[in-house]
């Protein structure tokens, strides 16, 4: 068999040709070395000082290593340029003006969500951008913080001064020294101004504390404390300045109601005979002008007595009367002299009680106690307007707000002035502000808005407020003129204010929703109070906070643009 030999040549050949197939396999010509590889980018990181910031900048600073000299950083939310950061060494501050987002406020409102990023480039143009930061910026006139981080007010407060530059204060429940609690006024630094003496406090106060408004005649407002009582706190050098006047130590104090003359209507929730309505003037011991309005049967109020100090001399109480098992309630009007506590309404085809004005159904909380809706009487007690609350056909809670003549008895006819269309869902309340021309009608849920002579849906696009995620309606705070203001928070006992939602004007819709906090205590929740000049103060957390006018707001955001 003929042998097939190798290439002529030695081994030596074999090996160089080797040799030479590596090179060209390996792509490595030793006349043609590869080109290096690319820089690698700049490195951008961004902080921010606060991601919730009441202030009026956002501060923080930007980080860029892995450039030789760094051109330009500028800063964007999204992919909207926003400022060029004057980059001088790593880190450099930065500060965002409430200008810079002048062009935001149109589409994502007040104190929303911000993304917030950097971009760097270096001198020989490799760029760079940071990871995406979330902020929210609510633009304020001031805020006030302690040294130390203290607290500056008290954890609910009323607001005072303000009209004519006078100093502002502020009025709550505080905790003194020996352990107690007493009513304290303090000024914007937190200093102490005025507090009544632990000894002479007829009981604590505490979170659950209601102070109401001043009297412009007596110099006194009353503070009613759930499960303990009520009292006359005097604030004016007349009555003896932080004194204590008028008390009602009784547990079962359940609603007070106040003339603008500072006489008060306390409704004393007791069994049988026991159970009434007092009468009681401000001032000292003297009980000569007070009345007790005595039921003799019991009785469940559903509002909170109005007292008509003025040409009508009259106390008014609604009574609402559930019927065990049927689901059915009546609500009747009771009209008494403010002199000498007598019925004025009593209809002989009603056995010379009032007649039923309204009747409703209700529905049940989780433990099978009646729902019951809160209404309110006008000023002079010539009208009463209520939700009432009723089942659709597929078994659904509806509500429709009535307004009520009270002088007929029986809300029918003419008697009944207006009523609402019916919204789905429970409204529990109605809340009269801008000067009783406009009525709230709120639920856990939504807030609505009505006219008050019409009964007419007022909110923009009739789409109502309602609270962020899971929360529900906490407090409600009427403002100057058509402001109003709604506290939202988490769904449980004890739960505090984390959302507040501002409306200027019912018709133009949401003007501004500011969040803070988890809402599991005070320092982690809001409040807010109107001051004597209609100016807006919030406590967020330890900081007490002045916002900006709402027409500045306004000004800025323009017109509410529904989603």
């Amino acid at each position: 068999m003929k042998r097939v030999n190798g290439p002529a040549g030695s081994a030596a050949d074999l090996l160089s040709l080797l040799v030479v197939s590596a090179g060209l396999f390996f792509g490595c010509p030793p006349d043609d070395p590869p080109p290096p590889p690319p820089p690698n980018p700049p490195v951008v990181s961004l902080l921010v000082q606060e991601s919730n910031v009441f202030g009026t900048e956002v501060r923080g600073s930007v980080n860029v290593s892995g450039c030789k000299t760094v051109a330009q950083v500028l800063l964007f939310h999204q992919d909207r340029q926003l400022m060029e950061v004057a980059f001088n060494a790593t880190p450099t501050q930065w500060s965002l003006p409430s200008g810079a987002f002048a062009n935001l406020y149109s589409q994502l409102g007040f104190a929303t969500s911000l993304t917030l990023k950097a971009k760097a480039t270096c001198d020989d143009g490799r760029t760079n951008t940071s990871t995406p930061i979330g902020v929210r910026f609510f633009p304020i006139s001031q805020k006030f913080t302690g040294p130390g981080g203290e607290q500056l007010v008290p954890d609910n407060f009323l607001a005072e001064g303000g009209l004519g530059g006078s100093a502002n204060t502020f009025l709550g429940c505080v905790r003194v020294g020996t352990g107690g609690t007493s009513i304290a006024r303090v000024d914007s630094s937190g200093q102490l101004l005025g507090l009544i003496d632990p000894m002479a406090m007829p009981f604590n106060c505490s979170l659950a504390t209601s102070i109401t408004d001043l009297s412009p005649t007596s110099g006194y407002r009353w503070v009613i404390e759930p499960g303990a009582g009520a009292f006359a706190l005097c604030l004016s050098a007349s009555c003896g300045n932080f004194s204590v006047g008028k008390v009602v130590r009784n547990a079962k104090a359940k609603r007070l109601g106040v003339s603008r003359g500072g006489i008060a209507g306390v409704w004393i929730d007791e069994t049988g005979t026991m159970n009434r309505v007092e009468k009681l003037y401000p001032g000292g011991n003297d009980t000569t002008n007070d009345v007790a309005v005595n039921f003799g049967f019991p009785v469940i109020l559903n509002a909170d007595p109005l007292v008509d100090d003025g040409a009508g001399q009259a106390l008014w109480v609604s009574r609402w009367e559930f019927h065990i098992g049927t689901k059915i309630a009546n609500i009747v009007p009771y009209r008494f002299d403010l002199t000498t506590g007598q019925l004025t309404n009593g209809n002989a085809a009603c056995m010379n009680f009032p007649c039923v004005l309204l009747q409703q159904q209700y529905p049940l909380d989780d433990t099978s106690e009646p729902i019951m809706p809160v209404g309110f009487f006008s000023p002079t007690g010539d009208t009463f307007t209520i939700p009432l609350l009723s089942y659709a056909i597929d078994n659904s809670l509806q509500t429709t707000v009535v307004s009520c003549a009270t002088a007929f008895g029986n809300c029918q006819g003419a008697a009944r002035r207006w009523s609402s269309p019916t919204f789905g869902g429970m409204l529990r309340l109605v809340v009269p502000f801008s000067a009783n021309n406009i009525y709230a009608a709120v639920g856990p849920f939504q807030v609505y808005f009505l006219n008050a002579q019409s009964g007419v849906v007022m909110n923009l696009g009739e789409r109502p407020i309602q609270p962020s995620g899971s929360n529900v309606v906490l407090g409600l705070q009427p403002g100057g003129g058509a402001d109003f203001y709604v506290l939202t928070g988490p769904d449980f006992a004890g739960a505090f204010p984390n959302e507040i939602i501002a409306v200027d004007t019912p018709q133009q819709g949401e003007l501004w929703r500011v969040n803070f906090g988890s809402g599991e205590s005070p320092n982690t929740g809001m409040t807010i109070a109107i001051d004597s000049a209609n100016a807006v103060w919030l406590r967020a957390g330890t900081d007490l906070i002045k916002p900006l006018p709402n027409n500045e707001y306004r000004m800025a955001r323009g017109p509410t643009i529904l989603p």
